[in-house]
């Protein structure tokens, strides 16, 4: 079993609506493209497990205790994102979902990485395995000032 299948199970026995990983002909060329905008390096930095660890500036970084009740107050509920759940072998699963449903899903599962993406390519949020939430990008959730 994958993240990909555990995630696919959850929103199966949990009902959750509005949540779906894309195609292969459609997730490489978002990884791409979310490469291209936060990444130092673009596509290269695709190799590395912790994206995180690439992001370009603007960077802010928040260590809040439940970084899921932060999500939820400051994520729109009913906008559109894309979200990517990180495997811990390097592989990156790409969906999209309403943020109620992005919650939802993460509120069921495991711990694992995780990024979410504004739309509009603005920002990029990753709650990584230590609980820190690191944001790159303009006008996101976490004050770059």
């Amino acid at each position: 079993m994958t993240l990909r299948d555990d995630i696919n199970d959850v929103v199966k026995s949990c009902g959750i609506s509005d949540f779906e990983f894309l195609r292969l002909s459609k997730y490489e060329a978002l990884l791409n493209k979310i490469a291209s905008q936060f990444l130092t390096h673009g596509k290269p930095d695709l190799e590395y497990i912790w994206l995180w660890e690439h992001f370009k500036e603007p960077i802010a970084k928040a260590s809040e205790q439940d970084p899921f009740v932060y999500l939820e107050s400051r994520l729109p509920l009913n906008q559109q994102f894309w979200f990517i759940a990180s495997d811990e072998d390097g592989k990156y699963w790409v969906a999209t979902g309403k943020a109620k449903s992005i919650l939802a899903v993460l509120k069921e599962m495991y711990c694992f990485e995780y990024y979410i993406i504004d739309n509009k390519f603005n920002w990029i949020l990753c709650e990584n395995h230590h609980g820190l939430l690191i944001q790159s990008g303009i006008g996101g959730l976490i004050s770059t000032e």
